[in-house]
């Protein structure tokens, strides 16, 4: 038809949380994403707060021993690692993955890399 094709590219997805696991130490939480993340643009070690929902914060335990770090895992950024304090009550053996109790505190926060 002679007219030229123009292809709209936009944003894809945020990364989504597909798993969530305690290390059997019990002392770390392990949530994975579903694709490589730009890290939510912060320097690790970071407040959890940041990233993760309320109602998720209180459930990491003492705040003042909790932090959030995202983790080089192969050749990509795709986990974020929490370090829980004491009395944390989370958990994520509700289901196979755990990843409905992981809520992030705005969906587009951390973005695709």
């Amino acid at each position: 038809s002679g007219e030229p094709l123009v292809v709209s590219i936009g944003p894809g997805y945020p990364p989504a949380v597909v798993r969530a696991e305690v290390a059997d130490s019990l002392g770390y939480l392990h949530i994975h994403f579903d694709q490589e993340t730009d890290e939510g643009q912060l320097e690790s070690p970071f407040e959890c707060s940041e990233v993760l929902a309320d109602d998720v914060v209180a459930m990491l335990g003492d705040k003042d021993q909790v932090s959030c770090s995202f983790q080089y895992a192969g050749l990509e950024w795709k986990s974020l690692v929490v370090s829980l304090g004491f009395g944390a009550t989370i958990e994520t053996a509700t289901d196979v993955t755990g990843a409905d109790r992981v809520m992030l505190r705005s969906p587009g926060l951390i973005r695709q890399l």
